[in-house]
């Protein structure tokens, strides 16, 4: 299970060898030094290296750019671009898979929908993460085919339920997908293989995962196609050297509907 890094490779392949440099974490962009008139676009690495820049992109997850904005750019971005950056939702949403020596379920099955009796699950705030946590995870997706995924369901959490997922261990998790499948199918010789889930809110590169529209904004006009001049205005800036653009599905913000998807990385 490669998931997306299998068209990242591709895209790769395409590029000239030793093009692309990895493990040089960038500690501030510079876009308007002064330091030397013909660089004033520079890029500071945490090494202490700095890179003379025509152009940059900046494509990190809105998560890491809310919490590390202050720093990442020198000067500071402007007061337009940081309300654009806080009023963006961001928050965390994971995906567990959960392997099988068989499957215990239809060969036409294609989703899983989990129903509680009560919905103490659903709130925003719960009293006890740890004894509620799994109820937000509501269902699973059956992965096919089989033939190349073998027999496997991806489960969704999300919130601080989420969050508080991701503090347990492998075994903890396989354990606990174990007990609520066998409650809720009434099996009780169901057992996995194991279970695996990603960790993006504890990632340090991303700090969390999927941008939205905080309910708040939902109750407000959002920018239409009328307003594209305004809508894009905060995603390119110019220095006296070059030029800094915000790429990714999170910095476009002309039609959201189509926010948090992979076509919409590729668009942008």
């Amino acid at each position: 299970m490669s998931g997306y890094e299998g068209l990242i490779k591709n895209l790769m392949s395409e590029l000239p060898r030793d093009l692309v440099t990895y493990n040089w974490p960038v500690r501030c962009v510079h876009w308007n030094n002064t330091e030397k008139e013909e660089n004033s676009l520079m890029i500071e690495c945490d090494d202490e290296r700095k890179i003379a820049a025509d152009h940059v992109i900046v494509t990190v997850p809105l998560g890491y750019l809310k919490k590390n904005h202050s720093t990442l750019f020198s000067p500071p971005l402007s007061l337009h671009k940081l309300h654009s950056v806080e009023r963006l939702g961001f928050g965390t949403t994971n995906v567990i898979y959960v392997e099988f020596d068989s499957p215990w379920w239809d060969a036409d099955c294609e989703n899983i929908y989990l129903m509680w009796e009560d919905e103490d699950g659903m709130v925003d705030q719960v009293p006890d993460v740890q004894r509620s946590c799994i109820k937000k995870l509501f269902g699973f997706t059956v992965l096919k085919p089989t033939e190349r995924y073998g027999h496997v369901l991806c489960g969704w959490i999300a919130g601080h339920e989420s969050e508080y997922m991701e503090t347990l261990s492998e075994q903890e998790v396989t354990h606990t997908m174990t007990q609520l499948i066998r409650r809720f199918t009434g099996n009780p010789t169901v057992t996995p293989r194991r279970a695996l889930r990603s960790q993006w809110f504890h990632d340090p590169w991303t700090c969390g995962s999927y941008c939205q529209l905080p309910r708040k904004r939902l109750l407000s006009p959002g920018p239409g196609e009328h307003d594209g001049a305004s809508a894009y205005r905060w995603v390119t800036f110019t220095t006296s050297a070059g030029v800094v653009c915000w790429r990714g599905y999170s910095y476009l913000l002309l039609f959201h509907r189509s926010w948090s998807t992979p076509h919409w990385v590729e668009r942008s």
